[in-house]
């Protein structure tokens, strides 16, 4: 039954030890595959910001004022078109899972249907078609561009919530097995407890009272109870034979008495001689079985488990010696058994120490890795933020240039109301010159019927002849001079004309530049809600690095609890080590005591977890956002 116990003992330590293993095989397998996650996020979020700032360079290259701005954001556009292509081959080859496939594929094709409109735009603004180019940037270029984006988050949003996710996963995993190593080491612990009871209980305490038992039958009370009778196993056979040695005593006392009398009726001096002899004979063999089973029995109590009886007794008192000798072995076996199994329990402590240690390592690894990922982010922020500067910046001289042809328009609709006056003023000039006109034709009809009256009338009519002559000479004159006033105002009323119409089609093209400056303006506000909505998933981000960082911390601490427990266990196994070593097997003293040194070693895997949690909880730190979504 003890042996059994011990075996259990054996396997249930083995149990825990491939249970913590397992559990860490899986933490680290989960936790490894952190950095990775992180980094394509990383990589997507660049691709985000690309696709906003090549939307951007393309309107600024169609609205720049001259051709070495347009090839300079051309030139830039196509830098920006090469790193997009880089960031896509990157991140290919890390796509898993149908879900991410189906929205890879849709980002990319969306993106190849953005470069195809974007070259297409292109190619009018250099051919010179420019209504054509506006049309295609307006409409087609920028609900190609809206879905390229949205595809491009939609992406990055589905690879945030799986790193999440995972995360989630390995904080379930780490409690949990940390626990259950906890649970067994604890169970493990009281188990080693009770079978140490148990052995004092069962085997030390009930040895030392039948060799008192021994003492006083051989110094001649055999009233002495015999304890342990009810027992079964080789205590229990010990004390049957020690009854049966008692009973046989009582009896060859009995029958020392019935042979005393009947030596004192016969009266018989030689039967008197030969009792005599008999009963010194009894005595040295009584004497010697009590002897050497005395001494066997104080060796036993003494914890010599090596020490056979080995002188032969008389065939009633043999199979007592055997079943000594057999308590003994059986005794001994028990011990080294138990001796055995405190090793296997100490192996065990040290290799779960070890598996401490080298999580320690990985966690203290996974932490470095959790810095460089803060400072990509802090890179990244930087540029989100120079984007939100220069889409504000474009934003603000959208704005200015739009209320200034808004001006203009004003200005536009004044000089169209004022050439409308002028024509006004032109036609009813022309109507007096016309009026001027006739009135010196009915001039010179007076003058000239005033002429034939003057001369009718002869010399009395000659004076207002001369009169006459000159009203007609005067009216003559006033009607050449209307006629030229006339031609000059129908020569400039057909200028006027003409500045009314080259002033309505400038008009006309001040509104078309007002409703082209009013779509880049929404398609900035675009890129600015973009670059708000990079921001509010950079926070994210953000957030769950520090969530991982204080993940990592549970694990440095969940490391150091684990390296307590095994150095608990294993002072355990040294105490029971310490118990049996009391015992002496064969020739010497019961080894497999837990080393000074082994326990430094876990001690020394414990400090090193401790201090990586101190150091873990200094360096860990959450990225720092330096501009908010209202940016």
């Amino acid at each position: 039954m003890t042996v059994a116990t011990f075996f259990s003992l054996f396997l249930l330590s083995a149990g825990v030890a491939g249970f913590a293993i397992t559990r860490l095989h899986e933490i680290n397998k989960v936790t490894g595959a952190f950095p990775d996650e992180i980094r394509t996020i990383a990589l997507l979020t660049r691709l985000d910001e690309n696709a906003q700032l090549l939307r951007a360079t393309d309107l600024l290259a169609h609205a720049a004022k001259s051709a070495s701005e347009r090839e300079h954001d051309v030139d830039e556009a196509r830098r920006i078109s090469e790193a997009l292509s880089a960031g896509w081959s990157a991140y290919a080859p890390t796509v898993h899972g149908a879900e991410e496939e189906r929205l890879a594929h849709s980002f990319h094709e969306s993106w190849q249907q953005f470069l195809a409109i974007q070259g297409e735009a292109t190619a009018f603004d250099r051919a010179g078609e420019t209504a054509i180019a506006d049309r295609v940037f307006t409409q087609d270029f920028q609900a190609a561009g809206e879905a390229f984006a949205r595809d491009v988050a939609a992406v990055l949003a589905y690879r945030v919530e799986m790193g999440t996710s995972r995360a989630a996963m390995a904080k379930t995993a780490g409690v949990e097995s940390i626990y259950g190593v906890i649970g067994a080491l604890i169970l493990t612990a009281l188990i080693s407890i009770v079978i140490t009871i148990m052995a004092i209980r069962r085997i030390s305490l009930p040895i030392v009272s039948m060799s008192q038992t021994m003492l006083r039958l051989a110094d001649g009370a055999l009233e002495t109870p015999i304890p342990c009778l009810h027992r079964t196993d080789e205590i229990g056979s010990m004390a049957q034979a020690m009854d049966t040695l008692k009973r046989n005593a009582i009896a060859s006392r009995a029958a020392e008495v019935q042979h005393r009398e009947e030596l004192d009726r016969r009266k018989q001096a030689e039967e008197r001689s030969r009792i005599e002899a008999a009963e010194q004979a009894a005595a040295q063999a009584a004497e010697l079985i009590v002897g050497s089973l005395g001494d066997g029995l104080a060796s036993l109590a003494a914890g010599d488990l090596g020490r056979m009886v080995s002188i032969v007794l008389p065939d009633a008192y043999e199979p007592l010696r055997r079943n000594l000798n057999d308590t003994t072995a059986a005794l001994g076996r028990t011990m080294s058994d138990l001796i055995n199994s405190a090793g296997s329990v100490s192996s065990r402590a040290r290799e779960m120490a070890q598996s401490a240690s080298e999580l320690s390592q990985r966690t203290e690894r996974q932490a470095a890795s959790l810095e460089e990922t803060s400072a990509a982010l802090s890179q990244m922020l930087d540029g989100v933020k120079s984007t939100a500067q220069g889409s504000f910046a474009a934003m603000k001289l959208v704005d200015q240039v739009r209320g200034e042809s808004e001006q203009s328009g004003v200005v536009v609709g004044d000089a169209i109301a004022a050439m409308g006056r002028i024509e006004n003023s032109s036609r009813q000039v022309s109507t007096i010159t016309g009026l001027i006109d006739e009135i010196a034709f009915q001039t010179n009809l007076l003058a000239l019927n005033a002429g034939v009256e003057a001369a009718r009338a002869g010399d009395a009519g000659r004076g207002f002849a001369v009169v006459a002559s000159e009203v007609r000479s005067l009216a003559q004159r006033s009607a050449e001079a209307a006629k030229e006033i006339k031609a000059l105002i129908s020569e400039s009323s057909g200028e006027v004309k003409n500045g009314v119409d080259l002033v309505v089609r400038a008009g006309a093209a001040l509104t078309t530049i007002r409703n082209q400056l009013t779509s880049v303006s929404e398609i900035v506000n675009s890129i600015s809600a973009g670059t708000r909505d990079q921001t509010t998933t950079l926070n994210e981000i953000s957030i769950a690095v520090a969530e991982m960082d204080r993940m990592t911390q549970s694990n440095a601490a969940m490391a150091e609890e684990s390296a307590a427990a095994s150095e608990d266990l294993a002072m355990q196994a040294s105490a029971l080590t310490d118990l049996a070593g009391t015992f002496r097997i064969g020739s010497g003293v019961a080894q497999g005591r837990v080393g000074a040194r082994d326990l430094e070693h876990i001690s020394g895997s414990r400090g090193r977890t401790a201090s990586f949690g101190a150091r873990t909880s200094v360096n860990a730190r959450a990225v720092v956002l330096p501009f908010s979504s209202k940016d």
